[in-house]
Order: structure tokens, then C-alpha cells, then sequence
């Protein structure tokens, strides 16, 4: 029997790879109850968020997993805004689990989808974001609080980085197992589906002289390497001026 306190949620921004993460942890043995849509999202979970009814859609959720009767000894639910509302669902699964999916900032920034988090989200997103995410500079910005926010949150939690799942597909499945509860053995784990997508890389093709020159220190604080290629690119770099260098970037 599930435990339907318990579930294993996913998040992060639109873009990260959290559709092949949800993906993954089906193929791990964790139950993803439907409907889901073309991108893994749990659409009742989905509709709480949206309509601000998120304890009728926990509810509908406990409620399949109380009834399901398979083989799966965990299930979860992926849905990008998970990562925007963890102090109201960890009130309301006390025992959840939440995997936190990561992918290069700027190639997020970059989507050419910049609708997958609608301003009713963070609105009332508890971390009070009150800046504009119009150009690159602010959707950077806003990426940087909100993942910050998820990243400290006091929920057991794990991070996937998109781009090492890619490059170490195995390792990766078996720590997100582990993460899990489940054992999964190598025989039979078939990962080739993992494929890096022509998009990784795709900041590089624009000019980034757009961004503050303590926005590209913060990324490279946290790990992510930014081609000099593209600082430069178009002329000098303007990035390092002084009136850039302190120019304010939405919260700290």
C-alpha cells in the first residue's frame, strides 16, 4: 500500500528537464497517477495551483494513491510551480519528498517559451518576488531567488542538474533511486532514451552583454560556467561597468 502522505514531488523552472526527470522516475518504479499532459505535469495538481485550490487537489491525489493497487512502491507528481508553493505542500504532505530539477540559468532564460510561469504564480509565491521577469536580466533574477528559495528549503530534497544527467545517466537514475527508497538494478535499466537535446548550449547564441556583470559571478559562484565567447560577442564587453557592477538585480 502507498503511503499517501508521501509522495515524491518534482520541480523547477519550465525548460530545466524535469519532463525527462518525471520520465526517469516512472522507469525507477515511482507511480505518476493520472492525467498528466504532454509534459508530465499532474494536471489536478496543476488546477490547484491555478485556481488556488490546492487541498481539493491533494485530496484527488490521496485519494488515487489510497486506491491504487499496482506494483509501484512510491508515487510522485511532477509540476513545474511545485518549487514556488514546498511550505504549502509539506503542510499538507507531512512525509513528501521533493526533487529539484536544475539546468543551466541562462539556457532557461533563453526558452523561447517564457510562459510556463504565469505572474499569478509567483505573485503569491511566499517569497514575496516583487520585480518584472520582461527582459533576461529579470527573468535571471527571478530564477536566482526562486531557486534559492527551494534550494534551503528545510524539506528533504535532492538536485538534479540537468546537464549531469545527461553526461552520467546511470549514476544519476541510481542516486535519484536511492533518494527514493528503491533499488533498481543495472540489468534492464535501459537509459538511452536520455538524449542532450540540440538546446543545451543555446545561451551561447546570444549576446550577453545584456546581463550585469555580478549576475555572471553569482552563476559562476554556483557552478555554471559562462563562455567568454559570448560576453564578448558583438564588440567590448560592457559588462564591467561600474554602473552595471552596482546596478540593483532584484532580491539578494
Amino acid at each position: 500500500m502507498l503511503d499517501v502522505t508521501a509522495p515524491v514531488l518534482v520541480g523547477g523552472h519550465g525548460g530545466s528537464g524535469t519532463r525527462v526527470v518525471a520520465r526517469l522516475l516512472e522507469q525507477l518504479g515511482v507511480w505518476l497517477p493520472p492525467p498528466l499532459n504532454e509534459t508530465w505535469d499532474n494536471m489536478a495538481l496543476e488546477r490547484g495551483f491555478r485556481n488556488d485550490a490546492l487541498p481539493a487537489a491533494v485530496a484527488e491525489l490521496q485519494m488515487a494513491a489510497a486506491g491504487y493497487d499496482g506494483t509501484c512502491e512510491r508515487w510522485g507528481a511532477k509540476v513545474i510551480t511545485n518549487m514556488l508553493f514546498l511550505p504549502e505542500l509539506v503542510n499538507l504532505w507531512p512525509n513528501m519528498r521533493y526533487v529539484h530539477v536544475q539546468r543551466h540559468p541562462l539556457d532557461v532564460v533563453f526558452h523561447p517559451d517564457q510562459q510556463h510561469l504565469p505572474r499569478y504564480y509567483w505573485s503569491r509565491w511566499e517569497g514575496g518576488y516583487a520585480g518584472t521577469v520582461n527582459s533576461a536580466p529579470e527573468r535571471l533574477d527571478f530564477w536566482m531567488a526562486t531557486n534559492d528559495a527551494a534550494v534551503h528549503s528545510r524539506i528533504p530534497k535532492t538536485i538534479v542538474r540537468f546537464e549531469e544527467l545527461l553526461s552520467d545517466a546511470g549514476k544519476q537514475a541510481h542516486r535519484l533511486a536511492a533518494f527514493c527508497g528503491l533499488v533498481v538494478a543495472d540489468e534492464g535499466l535501459d537509459l538511452s532514451w536520455i538524449k542532450t537535446p540540440e538546446s543545451v548550449g543555446r545561451y551561447k547564441e546570444h549576446d550577453l552583454r545584456v546581463f550585469y556583470q555580478k549576475q555572471i559571478d553569482e552563476l559562476r559562484k554556483l557552478g555554471y560556467e559562462v563562455e567568454q565567447a559570448a560576453l564578448a560577442s558583438g564588440g567590448e564587453n560592457t559588462l564591467a561597468t561600474e554602473a552595471a557592477m552596482n546596478a540593483p538585480t532584484g532580491p539578494d
